[in-house]
């Protein structure tokens, strides 16, 4: 009895894990030790029932099957590799699955690890798991996974992270993942690096239903080296349609502490919320100055600390291949009684907005307007420039006051401005046009 099974047995199971596949399995070399301890030098998965020149999905080499009895039965694979069609692959790897007994499979604890784990331009170094596997729902309950040491790549920019933790409540074998019904949580404690960006810890947060998955993500410590700029705390909220691939669109924004050299800025606060797709770009958003310091050339000119303000953001990619229209609203409200209202419009040379953070992108042309009330006196200026390239020597502005000398005097009590810049403010435009009691000055 026992000769036939190490004999005969492994063509029996060949047999019937052909049929109960429908000739979608194919396993090669099986062996069976004295042991009953099986192994395969080949396991195939293919595409179609029964067709032998079916596309191999997937195979798996160096299989070995053991069961021992210590603290209850014990069922454990290892792999020595695995690939599939879709570019996952994996090295050394085993499974642990201890069922309640040996009779009795109606819940089953699975563990597992895994080697030099690769997802087209992922690498995973090495990745652990458990879960409980519930046979009367088919599915597997509190699922658990963790692994260190990840590389991926995309569009020639690396990105690394050594630690990754996810869990998810419960996962439907036999449903497919746009039919799941989860909650899920991944975790980077010790953050990321890609170029340009670096965040010291992420926490994320969400839930899949009809395909969709909802996510709010917190990151800590972000820096942005190439515009040498800092949070302290993002947090971002959106979702992803697993059926179209298509991220957002809309997003919500809030972050705290946010610090920048260019310009000299620092923000207690901000919220706000995106709309973007690959035509169209829309924010708006809120927040509050702690400290800003404005200069030029070299001369300290106001203190806008303690402020906040509103802009509203919106950009259309035109017909004309890499060139955006970009419509900016800004609203800056200060308690010692100035308020500034701004629309600018311009055109831009540049396929993505991102690209004008780092200064990767040429203006076209702009127009602005702009009104500053201080204490109900106004300052009204415009700004135009119709050349390309369009560069600050190239740009014309008109001011108009309708008092100059009450503004001027608004603007000193209010005691934000360098007196010396007030001044050299002042006699420029008492050399302009004389409008009643006020000025226009073109430059």
């Amino acid at each position: 009895m026992w000769a036939s099974i190490i004999f005969i047995g492994p063509s029996l199971i060949t047999s019937a894990i052909d049929n109960y596949s429908k000739g979608r399995v194919v396993v090669t070399g099986l062996e069976i030790s004295p042991k009953l301890k099986m192994s395969a030098s080949l396991v195939q998965f293919l595409g179609e029932d029964y067709i032998p020149q079916s596309e191999v999905q997937g195979e798996l080499r160096g299989v070995d099957l053991d069961w021992s009895f210590n603290d209850g039965f014990l069922l454990f694979a290892k792999i020595g590799s695995a690939r599939t069609a879709n570019s996952i692959a994996m090295d050394n790897s085993s499974i642990r699955i201890r069922p309640i007994s040996l009779t009795d499979w109606s819940e089953a604890y699975l563990s597992g690890e895994l080697n030099n784990l690769k997802f087209k331009d992922l690498r995973i170094s090495l990745g652990q798991f458990t879960a409980k596997f519930d046979l009367s729902q088919t599915s597997l309950l509190d699922i658990k996974i963790w692994s260190r040491g990840h590389q991926l790549s995309v569009r020639d920019q690396a990105t690394s992270f050594e630690e990754m933790s996810i869990e998810i409540n419960k996962f439907w074998l036999k449903q497919p993942i746009d039919d799941q019904d989860l909650n899920f949580s991944i975790n980077f404690p010790s953050g990321g690096e890609a170029a340009y960006l670096d965040i010291s810890k992420a926490d994320l947060v969400g839930s899949l239903f009809q395909g969709v998955a909802s996510f709010s993500a917190l990151l800590n410590d972000v820096t942005v080296s190439e515009i040498e700029l800092k949070i302290s705390g993002l947090e971002l909220s959106s979702q992803y349609d697993l059926g179209n691939g298509i991220l957002g669109p809309r997003w919500q924004i809030e972050a705290t502490d946010i610090k920048t050299t260019r310009p000299e800025l620092e923000l207690s606060s901000y919220r706000g919320t995106v709309e973007a797709n690959d035509f169209v770009f829309e924010h708006s958003g809120q927040g509050e100055i702690k400290n800003m310091s404005v200069i030029a050339n070299g001369m300290f000119l106001a203190d806008l600390s303690n402020a906040s303000f509103s802009i509203e953001i919106s950009s259309d990619l035109s017909a004309v291949s890499g060139v955006r229209a970009v419509d900016t609203k800004a609203r800056l409200v200060l308690d010692q009684g100035l308020e500034a209202n701004t629309h600018f419009q311009s055109q831009i040379a540049a396929n993505n907005l991102a690209e004008c953070i780092v200064g990767a992108c040429a203006v076209l042309n702009f127009a602005a307007n702009y009104i500053i009330n201080v204490q109900q006196e106004l300052l009204i200026g415009s700004s135009t420039c119709v050349e390309y390239p369009c560069v600050a020597e190239l740009i014309q502005h008109r001011l108009q006051t309708n008092n100059t000398n009450a503004l001027m005097q608004n603007l000193s009590q209010i005691g934000i401005f360098n007196p010396i810049a007030l001044s050299l403010g002042y006699l420029a435009l008492r050399r302009g046009i004389v409008n009643g009691s006020g000025h226009i000055l073109d430059l």
